[in-house]
């Protein structure tokens, strides 16, 4: 979907069933540098971290996703 339409934000959960939320994000990364990134987990570290421009852990306030959501739209 990234290849057909451009985005301004991808919101992506760390931990996925077919595919590591650090393999897609490296995958994004190689082909969207420029695209905002919001990371999603459980678990901390510092490695899924370096891989977005914001993270946050779980469980997660809607307020508070709505504000880093705005954060970056807001510094693109």
């Amino acid at each position: 979907m990234l290849a057909e339409v451009p985005y301004d934000l991808l919101v992506s959960d760390m931990e996925m069933p077919r595919v590591s939320g650090a393999e897609l994000l490296g995958r994004v990364r190689e082909r969207h540098p420029g695209l905002a990134v919001l990371a999603i987990s459980a678990r901390a570290g510092r490695e899924r971290a370096a891989l977005a421009d914001a993270f946050l852990a779980k469980p997660i306030a809607r307020a508070e996703l709505l504000a880093r959501v705005a954060d970056l739209l807001a510094h693109r």
